[in-house]
């Protein structure tokens, strides 16, 4: 069961099951449904997909989440669930009813090793939270869904007003950094498992092995939900050293997609064996950010309350990342996972955890504000740079406007682009595991049509869940303005190299930005250029289809339809997750074209 996956089972149970009894006896559950969608007419729809729901696969209880059913649905049961445990039910009632739609819906050991957390998260909070709704979760949970329940995250970051002029290029000797991303380390992938398992992570040597050699894992991984096993690791970083290069961005995530089954122990072993091999590895500083994986259980960000905390995380950060980053650090670290360095006259990195604002993170029902008061932090650090003409790079794990994160955060880190858009000319992410950008528009101001800022994606090394190759980048900078200049992206074929596991991998360079677009540097305005000419020369867009999954043949084999390159558009376009003004922009000069 994919991250998705867990969504629609927590989505479904609130809509299935209040409790064993309702699933029994459905005129109950009818009778519920008219008291509270008595005025909507909408009850029997909701109640055809509960019927329905019961004996649907997991693919067809996905497509029932597109329905605007859910958004009606969702709020009904998720008060009767708080109804329950503020009647007083136990813990064990709540566990019981996981147990059982886990059994309904299959993948036992993956929907019960990560349900109970969530269980866990969800009781705490409606014994402690006075004022928690049933549409305040429902907000958190749909946010991916456009549901409007009134509900209003009403918390801002205060930022002074100013600016400066924008960057120059400059004369000054240019510098280079890799950007790895995305290693999944998987210790328990098997050669030969089994590609085709119904967990969220296949080739595991705990997974019956098929009988069909076709449905066997690679020896190099395998795009069917195989993470990267550590062969796959030694070989990228020994191919990452045929180009020199002066600092490394490591965007996140170590631990692999098996969730179900990760443990502060497991997490904290496995991420210190792989800072320390970075460690081992490079003789240049490395500025790491955290992955959502690297938290236990995954995507719970807990905010020291109740017993729960990610002190163990930061401390193993804070151990690894003095060292990696060549500086102390540990102060941000241990407090909420982030830091600032400026590894040269001029220049600063600032590297946040924005893992806390991922909608997955439960703990977002107890307290959805500025956690840790990160991005305040990030507001002074920027007047501080601003002051000292300091240009700075910003890392961070989640790229800016996917459904992944929650809106009011989006919203807050957009209002600080757009004002220090002078002093911030790089922005590097994760998460992803495709190659794709981000360009800022003004959310204020959604006539002005200036691009002021570039989010860029380190893709991944492994190649779980996208079908796309393993890869890595080198950034040129400007070393005047920091400005980036141009990337390379370095790539294998994995079905070429799992064809013979005799040889390595034959790594080559996918493509130069620069001479693939026919800019003259990475500049906002440079790619705003780009994203003008995809909208008019359709052609480019069948380019970035094929970059965005690193010339993978799996991946690229259905081709990008007119749809899939109207999405590109949007995506590249969107930094606040459903504020579409500047998509349609582009799909208007799109359609132009078409006409």
């Amino acid at each position: 069961m994919s991250k998705l996956h867990f969504y629609i089972f927590v989505v479904s149970t609130l809509i299935l099951s209040a409790s064993q009894n309702i699933l029994h006896d459905l005129s109950d559950f009818s009778t519920y449904i008219r008291e509270h969608l008595l005025e909507t007419k909408g009850y029997e729809d909701v109640l055809k997909t509960a019927l329905y729901a019961q004996s649907a696969s997991l693919p067809d209880v996905e497509y029932l989440m597109e329905h605007e059913i859910v958004c009606n649905a969702c709020p009904i049961f998720a008060n009767r669930f708080i109804d329950k445990r503020k009647k007083g039910y136990p813990q064990r009632y709540f566990m019981d009813t996981l147990d059982f739609f886990c059994e309904f819906i299959g993948t036992r050991r993956v929907c019960r090793g990560y349900g109970r957390h969530f269980i866990n998260v969800f009781l705490y909070t409606v014994d402690n939270k006075y004022d928690l709704t049933a549409e305040r979760i429902c907000q958190v949970l749909l946010t991916a869904f456009g549901c409007s329940y009134g509900i209003h995250f009403n918390w801002s970051v205060v930022i002074p007003s100013g600016g400066t002029e924008r960057p120059k290029l400059g004369r000054n000797e240019n510098f280079t950094i890799l950007q790895l991303s995305d290693i999944h380390y998987d210790p328990n992938y098997m050669p030969g498992g089994n590609g085709v398992c119904s967990e969220p992570l296949c080739c595991q040597n705990d997974q019956p092995v098929p009988p069909s050699s076709k449905d066997r894992c690679g020896y190099w991984g395998d795009y069917r939900n195989g993470d990267s096993p550590w062969h796959l690791i030694e070989n990228t970083i020994k191919q990452t050293k045929n180009k020199t290069f002066d600092f490394v961005y490591y965007t996140g995530d170590i631990m692999s997609h098996r969730i179900f089954d990760t443990s502060i122990e497991k997490n904290s072993q496995l991420a210190s064996k792989l800072y320390s091999y970075l460690r081992e590895s490079f003789d240049v500083p490395i500025f790491p950010v955290l992955g959502n994986h690297e938290a236990h259980p995954l995507d719970f960000w807990a905010p020291s309350v109740g017993g729960f905390n990610m002190s163990w995380l930061y401390r193993v950060a804070a151990d690894h990342w003095v060292k990696m980053v060549g500086q102390d650090v540990s102060e941000t670290v241990l407090a909420g996972g982030y830091y600032t360095v400026s590894p040269k006259p001029g220049f600063r990195i600032i590297a946040l955890n924005n893992n806390v604002a991922i909608k997955s993170n439960f703990w977002l029902f107890y307290n959805d504000g500025d956690a840790r008061k990160q991005l305040q932090w990030l507001v002074d650090t920027l007047v501080e740079a601003e002051r000292n003409n300091e240009r700075v790079h910003i890392m961070g794990h989640v790229p800016p406007g996917t459904h992944d994160v929650v809106k009011e955060w989006s919203r807050q880190y957009s209002r600080i682009v757009e004002r220090f858009a002078s002093t911030i000319v790089a922005q590097f992410n994760g998460h992803t595991h495709v190659d794709e950008l981000r360009v800022f528009y003004s959310s204020t101001n959604t006539s002005s049509t200036e691009a002021f800022g570039v989010a860029f994606n380190g893709a991944a090394v492994t190649p779980w869940g996208t079908n796309s190759n393993p890869s890595f980048k080198y950034y040129t900078v400007d070393g005047s303005s920091c400005v980036v200049l141009d990337y390379e992206e370095y790539t294998f074929n994995l079905t070429r190299a799992n064809s013979n596991r005799t040889y390595s991998p034959e790594w080559y360079k996918l493509y130069s930005f620069k001479e693939a677009y026919g800019v003259e540097n990475l500049m906002p305005s440079e790619v705003d250029k780009v994203l003008h000419r995809m909208a008019t020369n359709h052609s480019l867009l069948d380019t970035y289809f094929r970059f965005y999954f690193r010339d993978a043949d799996v991946g690229t084999r259905s081709g990008c339809d007119d749809r899939c390159k109207r999405n590109f558009l949007c995506q590249m376009s969107t930094t606040i997750y459903g504020q579409e003004c500047h998509c349609r922009r582009f799909l208007d000069l799109y359609d132009k074209i078409n006409s």
